[in-house]
């Protein structure tokens, strides 16, 4: 218990450093970004006993990626009143867990007596320690972004430690603890469909090469039994309650034409790799562990020998590639900093010390003196930093973390600015006027009134329409006939007064033509919607956007608010 505690001790201190770093560059986002805020939505509606609803007295939809996510800040929603930094804090104990986890099977299966630094604390643990918070991209998604990839990140590596642990232990009580991770991560993402299968495959490969089938077969059945009825009751409760079987984000992102997903994805893969030499180094070290994990196989069937005994890590590459492969075929993502390879990032960084334990055992020197150990090793570490540092794309030190995320906080706190105003304005209307957006997480979390999703990511009927989802990254549903199905009565809104309407529609225009697939220049478009600035001079403030013909009539019918029309 002590080692543990002290484990977890440096790596949260560590990591907390890091992320203060990391909130300083960005200017001290505290809300997440609009993604987050998407979780906020649902999670805020479910609190108060609206159920999983967008929109409160709207349609029953599943527009979040987690579901566990969701029902933990429901939780917080109902404790505070500032639940993102509650949430903040969580994700910082949740990474350090990750963090320590790690290292603990580092210490027990990769360091010897005499790599030890400081009690309980070995120099490859130490060495994890620094690479992964080396990495801001792996620090930035699990902490500040408030998303659900934290809690996925720490599920991830604590289930891959477990079943690594399954080589030389495989008591009742890690049978339990590994049929519980098995629903917690079905809970979490939907790429766990994929995931818990590989790892009731490897645990029990795990065991039937040390204790045979039977064994095996014993070992494996409550995790087995755990993926069946989750999945089932999963599926069946989204038939029920949402009426599909999967969430509407799956129809709203992914595309149906394989190809171009696997096109796409290579793409993010290429990326993931030119974006590091850290990246770069581990994947290296991915082949070489592999290449020796076969080498043991084939030389144990040569030589007559089964089972086959191998060491833990030896199914750590089946890991590895299977969080490389799984956005491959899913198309990638949109956002910077390779959001879904952050949660596999950890066990990367683990091939490089895995491989690192190969070369020491081939040095003799390395065996016979402990001085010279610890000095190869600190020269090792320290050469090591620098490479990283001088060869990654976005470093601590180059101020890339800004460059890349700090748009994605700065629409989050842009759309919460705008539903507030949007607020204040149309209280003393009739009635809230619905709003459509591309950005909705913020606009929701700060808009009183309904919202509709244009990217269908919170809209069954935009979500499940036509198209093969190509053209801007998991933001292509899209569809024209929908849009006018659902004729939300004001469009792409943004606050301030305004002297010229026409360079701030021209610039809109722009901005929102690939989103929308240039229906704003269409004439049916222009026929029922006008670009307009509405000004209620109660609160001093002013709301623009493309408002509906009749809507603005209304208006302008209501001696409080004056209308500005484009033309």
């Amino acid at each position: 218990m002590k080692n543990v505690l002290i484990r977890f001790s440096v790596a949260l201190v560590l990591v907390g450093l890091f992320v203060f770093l990391a909130l300083h560059q960005l200017d001290y986002p505290d809300i997440g970004i609009d993604d987050a805020n998407i979780f906020f939505v649902y999670a805020e509606n479910f609190s108060q006993g609206h159920g999983f609803v967008f929109n409160i007295g709207g349609e029953k939809i599943e527009g979040f990626t987690s579901i566990l996510w969701v029902l933990i800040a429901s939780g917080i929603f109902l404790l505070s009143d500032a639940p993102e930094i509650l949430l903040l804090f969580l994700n910082i104990l949740l990474l350090a867990g990750s963090v320590a986890i790690v290292m603990a099977y580092i210490d027990s299966a990769l360091a010897s007596e005499a790599a030890q630094l400081l009690p309980g604390l070995s120099w490859y643990a130490v060495g994890f320690l620094l690479l992964v918070c080396a990495a801001p991209g792996y620090v930035v998604w699990t902490t500040i972004t408030l998303v659900d990839t934290g809690l996925w990140a720490f599920l991830l590596t604590l289930t891959s430690m477990t079943v690594l642990r399954f080589a030389s232990c495989s008591d009742r009580f890690h049978q339990w603890l590994f049929a519980l991770l098995i629903a917690l991560l079905l809970l979490t993402r939907p790429e766990a469909f994929v995931w818990s299968v590989v790892f009731i495959g490897t645990a029990w490969w795990q065991v039937f090469s040390r204790e045979g089938l039977k064994t095996s077969l014993r070992f494996t059945f409550l995790p087995a039994l755990s993926y069946v009825l989750v999945v089932s009751i999963l599926t069946l409760g989204r038939l029920l309650y949402f009426g599909y079987p999967l969430p509407n984000t799956y129809y709203a992102k992914v595309s149906t034409s394989l190809s171009y997903n696997l096109s796409e994805g290579i793409r993010y893969l290429s990326g993931y790799w030119g974006s590091s030499l850290l990246i770069q180094l581990s994947l290296v070290c991915l082949f070489v562990v592999a290449c020796r994990v076969a080498t043991q196989i084939v030389r144990a069937r040569l030589m007559g020998r089964s089972p086959l005994p191998l060491e833990g890590y030896a199914v750590l590459p089946v890991f590895c590639l299977t969080g490389l492969c799984v956005p491959v075929f899913s198309g990638g993502d949109h956002f910077g900093l390779f959001r879904f390879y952050q949660p596999v990032f950890p066990l990367l960084v683990l091939n490089i010390l895995i491989c690192w334990k190969y070369i020491e055992h081939m040095m003799p020197v390395m065996q016979r003196s402990k001085i010279v150990s610890r000095l190869i090793k600190s020269a090792v570490l320290i050469l090591g930093y620098i490479l990283v540092f001088e060869f990654q794309a976005v470093t601590w030190l180059n101020h890339g973390i800004p460059r890349t995320m700090k748009n994605e906080f700065q629409r989050a706190e842009s759309g919460r600015e705008i539903g507030n105003v949007w607020s204040t304005l149309f209280a003393h209307h009739d009635k809230y006027p619905s709003v459509g957006s591309v950005m909705v997480g913020g606009l929701k979390m700060g808009y009183s009134g309904e919202v509709v999703d244009l990217m269908g990511l919170n809209n069954t009927q935009m979500g499940h329409s036509r198209g093969d989802r190509r053209g801007q990254k998991n933001h292509a549903a899209f569809e024209k006939s929908v849009f006018y199905q659902l004729q939300p009565e004001t469009l792409l809104p943004t606050i301030g007064c305004r002297n010229d309407l026409q360079g701030l529609y021209e610039s809109g225009v722009r901005y929102y033509q690939g989103y929308l697939k240039g229906i704003l220049n269409e004439p049916k478009f222009t026929q029922q919607y006008e670009f307009a600035q509405v000004y209620y001079a109660g609160s001093g403030s002013c709301v623009i956007g493309f408002m509906n013909r009749t809507f603005l009539s209304e208006l302008e019918a209501n001696r409080a608010y004056s209308v500005f029309r484009l033309n």
